[in-house]
């Protein structure tokens, strides 16, 4: 999970998968090994409690990008997203294969409604798998904003929600930390000015407050 290796995310912090570990460790010392790679599995999630007349009003959507600011999925690489059953076994539900060339710098939104019975269980889990060279961080796929939710339908792609989209830039200009002593020498060289991106999930304009507070780190 990273801020750095996406390009324009629906929201700050994606989850990336290429044949790193999170410790950036390579899975395999052999550089032409491939095979399954990163794996980001869901903790256990109660569908059950679902009514059975709001079961068709289930959907699951996310958003993913391949390539992004990493490397470019060759053809033979490939991600994938499972559903558990009631049987305990992963059901594959959606799956993209590189190679396509076409809006690398773009997430593009999938909505996977849950329509197989045996997935309203107790322990339902969902997992994304990416399977692509496993000795360094290469062919790179995305996934960022996963919501799994009833009362929804095909058409609800959009959402009531204005995410941050990166990290606000330093108040003190081209520095991260200045010595209050030197601050107050003069301030005028060290205040600047702060940015931030942020997306507006919905389709209609919303209202965005921004607001700043100073605190003082030894007596808060």
């Amino acid at each position: 999970v990273n801020t750095g290796l996406d390009v324009a995310p629906p929201s700050i912090g994606v989850a990336t998968f290429d044949g790193v570990d999170a410790d950036g460790t390579p899975y395999s010392n052999i550089d032409t090994d491939v095979g399954l790679a990163d794996s980001l599995i869901s903790k256990p999630i109660d569908l059950s409690v679902i009514p059975v007349a709001e079961r068709t009003t289930v959907w699951f959507s996310f958003f993913w990008q391949q390539f992004g600011k990493g490397e470019f999925p060759d053809p033979e690489d490939s991600i994938r997203l499972q559903f558990k059953n009631a049987q305990q076994i992963w059901v594959t539900v959606w799956s993209r294969q590189g190679g396509d060339t076409l809006n690398t710098d773009v997430f593009q939104q999938e909505m996977i409604q849950l329509l197989n019975p045996g997935y309203f269980h107790n322990a339902f889990q969902f997992r994304f798998q990416s399977f692509n060279r496993l000795s360094g961080a290469f062919d790179t796929w995305n996934v960022d904003y996963i919501y799994l939710n009833s009362e929804r339908t095909a058409a609800n792609t959009a959402y009531l929600d204005r995410a941050l989209t990166s990290l606000p830039t330093s108040v003190l200009g081209d520095y991260s930390a200045v010595p209050m002593s030197q601050f107050r020498n003069d301030p005028e060289r060290y205040v600047g000015v702060s940015s931030v991106g942020f997306y507006n999930l919905n389709v209609q304009l919303q209202p965005v407050r921004f607001s700043a507070l100073i605190s003082d780190g030894e007596t808060g």
